[in-house]
């Protein structure tokens, strides 16, 4: 391992994904996050959605701002849509 390299706690989940804590915005907000590593994308769930569950406040982080513009994918059979 590299100077100033981190390693991450991957949970299994039955063989069928990984999660770790990903700790975002100012105030360090910790979050169960999906690593999937047959995808260019990382998903961060937001206060924004209504249907999740473990979701990361924007308006807690003096450092959060939205770039790029509103994108949509599908996801493993889902519509996944997203700035």
């Amino acid at each position: 391992m590299k100077s100033g390299d981190q390693r991450l706690e991957l949970t299994n989940l039955s063989d069928t994904v990984y999660t770790a804590k990903l700790y975002m915005g100012t105030g360090r907000e910790p979050l169960n996050v999906v690593w999937d590593t047959g995808l260019d994308w990382t998903f961060i769930e937001t206060n924004e959605c209504t249907k999740c569950s473990s979701t990361y406040n924007t308006a807690s982080s003096i450092s959060f701002s939205k770039i790029g513009s509103n994108t949509a994918t599908s996801y493993q059979g889902l519509n996944v849509a997203g700035f």
